[in-house]
């Protein structure tokens, strides 16, 4: 999935005196489910490395890759003998994953 995304011009201080510039970006999501109940994502943002300020005037980091490895856990609850119809689950899902930024390390 890519969404593009955009915002307008801001205020930055509460007088509304002072203007950030709009912008936009890209993201990208990917996933793929590996086996059964496991899957792996990646998600960069900012996909194209693009400086910008945000509402705080903070310049943002650029480009941020994340990776995810997802296991969901269910659980069945013990059918009724009288209502074999309906099927009750409980998922619970495990993530670990890790961020790398491209030259945060030099």
């Amino acid at each position: 999935m890519v969404s593009y995304n955009y915002k307008g011009v801001q205020w930055l201080n509460d007088v509304n005196t002072e203007e950030i510039e709009s912008f936009n970006y890209i993201d990208l999501h990917l996933w793929r489910p590996l086996y059964q109940d496991l899957s792996v994502a990646l998600k960069v943002h900012n996909l194209l490395d693009q400086d910008f300020a945000d509402s705080r005037n903070m310049i943002t980091p650029g480009r941020m890759a994340n990776a995810q490895l997802k296991y969901s856990f269910k659980y069945r609850r013990p059918e009724k003998p009288l209502n074999r119809v309906k099927k009750h689950y409980l998922v619970t899902t495990l993530e670990t994953g890790c961020s790398y930024r491209p030259g945060l390390f030099k």
